[in-house]
């Protein structure tokens, strides 16, 4: 019988970046034009293979609004990886992004995969040009995805790049070299 692994995943950033609509486009490939605000969390389950592992992913897209930062740190704990997201159009979550990782790690007591995304390529009004995110990218060592959620573009890639990236660590971990 094939051995389930399961990891849980945080989506951070700040609000309406668009987190809730990349997980529900990964976990069910549906779109919602209405934003609803994410209250504290929303939960959602990908099942998937990687290599020969059964794996499924555990989605916590965490609240991004300030309002709710006293009650983040709860939903980290046991994350094995991160999708880190911001909104091309709103050059402020970008800018933002060094507090998101700051309240990550002090959350999560290793190393864990991050993975960077920058959703909304759809729209033609981006504030950040593709260098100043390569740059951000390579500085801080994070595969950069440029993602919409509302066309699909590069969401299942980052999400799957992610998961094939934490078994990768757990493989390591488990070899008895």
């Amino acid at each position: 019988m094939e051995q389930l692994r399961i990891f849980k995943i945080v989506v951070i950033g700040d609000a309406a970046v668009g987190k809730t609509s990349l997980s529900m486009r990964y976990s069910d490939n549906s779109f919602q034009y209405e934003y609803i605000k994410t209250i504290g969390s929303n939960f959602f389950v990908r099942d998937l293979h990687i290599e020969e592992w059964r794996t499924r992913l555990l989605i916590w897209d965490l609240a991004g609004d300030e309002l709710f930062g006293r009650v983040r740190p709860i939903f980290y704990q046991g994350s094995f990886g991160a999708l880190l997201v911001f909104d091309i159009t709103r050059r402020s979550t970008f800018d933002h992004l060094a507090g998101w990782l700051e309240e990550l790690r002090a959350n999560i007591e290793w190393d864990v995969p991050i993975i960077l995304a920058a959703n909304k390529v759809d729209c033609d009004n981006w504030e950040l040009t593709e260098s100043e995110i390569k740059s951000y990218s390579q500085k801080n060592a994070f595969p950069i995805y440029l993602t919409s959620a509302k066309t699909d573009q590069k969401v299942a890639a980052a999400f799957n790049r992610l998961a094939s990236e934490i078994t990768g660590i757990i493989v390591k971990l488990e070899s008895p070299d």
